[in-house]
């Protein structure tokens, strides 16, 4: 137990000490400077440390720009809001843009944005997945058929289209869409592609030698669900929410690109990228650094997603190697 919560914990290390760094330089503080102190004496103190830290460097980057979305008032003294033209690039990291706002602070304040709704509309969708598989897992006949129809009406809707249409409604009837607004939009917009793919694994579990074992047990249909197939749905939920995240990140980045339904001055990664575009000779700093944590996010999503089909193609690959052997 005290290995794997060392193994757990280790890629936090690096993410946690450079943002204690971060903020060290933009609100000095006396506290920030001691544990920084402590935390590299433990770095090289450590050799364990050191190569758990580092052997799951992407983990340790994406931890690091999570935690940095987390302490985002912390890491600027500027509001994104706050125009001054007379500030410059002495005064400001990354300079300011056309109105005068200073371009590190709307970053890291679009990040935040963006992480979190993204973040929590892949949640509730996830969450929407597994009531539709609980459902369609318990009902049988003419509900499971009812259920079917309606999953496959609802993939017939290409996602942008409905995307769209929520924002316009959302624009029309709200005047500005909310972060919470945003949450529900990608979750009842998202969740249809994952419940199919669940589905499909349910329907392969549901011919399992244990999930015939244990209804023959006499395990009802709740406890069948809960303890027997929702472990092993927990690989592909991890897929599905990374997977409807970049889904999320990009739709949000395009209601930003397009102006619909965006609070005046709200930071936004797609608002940034248009108006850096459209100035990109006198302020190249907007778009490419808007831009890059924009292909941060659909990269880095993409490479786990990628790692965790690697190890379960690798581990069912181990499973048919030994039935093979049985045989």
């Amino acid at each position: 137990m005290k290995k794997r919560w060392f193994i757990y914990t280790a890629p936090l290390f690096l993410p946690i000490l450079v943002l204690l760094v971060l903020i060290s330089f933009s609100r000095p503080n006396i506290y920030c400077f001691v544990l920084c102190f402590i935390l590299l004496i433990l770095l090289f103190s450590s050799s364990k440390l050191r190569a758990a830290s580092t052997s799951k460097l992407p983990l340790s980057i994406m931890l690091f720009m999570a935690l940095l979305a987390c302490f985002t008032p912390w890491m600027t003294p500027f509001s994104p809001e706050q125009q001054d033209i007379n500030l410059g690039k002495d005064t400001n990291l990354m300079g300011i843009d056309a109105l005068g706002r200073d371009i590190f602070a709307r970053l890291l304040y679009a990040n935040r944005s963006s992480l979190v709704k993204a973040g929590a509309g892949s949640f509730l969708a996830n969450a929407i997945v597994l009531l539709f598989a609980f459902m369609l897992h318990t009902f049988r006949g003419y509900w499971k058929k009812g259920l079917d129809v309606f999953l496959q009406t609802f993939l017939s809707f290409p996602v942008i289209l409905l995307f769209l249409m929520g924002a316009s409604l959302g624009e029309l009837y709200f005047d500005t869409m909310g972060p919470l607004y945003m949450i529900l939009l990608v979750g009842v917009t998202l969740w249809a592609e994952p419940a199919k793919m669940t589905q499909a694994r349910m329907d392969d579990l549901a011919h399992a030698e244990f999930i015939q074992a244990a209804e023959l047990a006499g395990l009802g249909k709740v406890g069948l669900f809960y303890k027997e197939m929702l472990p092993n749905l927990k690989p592909l939920l991890v897929v599905n929410f990374l997977l409807v995240f970049i889904h999320a990140i990009t739709l949000e980045a395009i209601l930003g690109f397009m102006g619909i339904g965006l609070i005046v001055g709200e930071p936004n990664l797609g608002r940034m990228i248009y108006s850096g575009l459209n100035a990109l000779a006198q302020d190249p700093w907007t778009f490419f650094s808007a831009l890059g944590v924009f292909l941060f996010w659909i990269f880095m999503m993409r490479f786990f997603v990628n790692r965790i089909d690697r190890k379960r193609r690798y581990r069912n690959s181990l499973v048919f190697r030994g039935r093979e052997g049985n045989f």
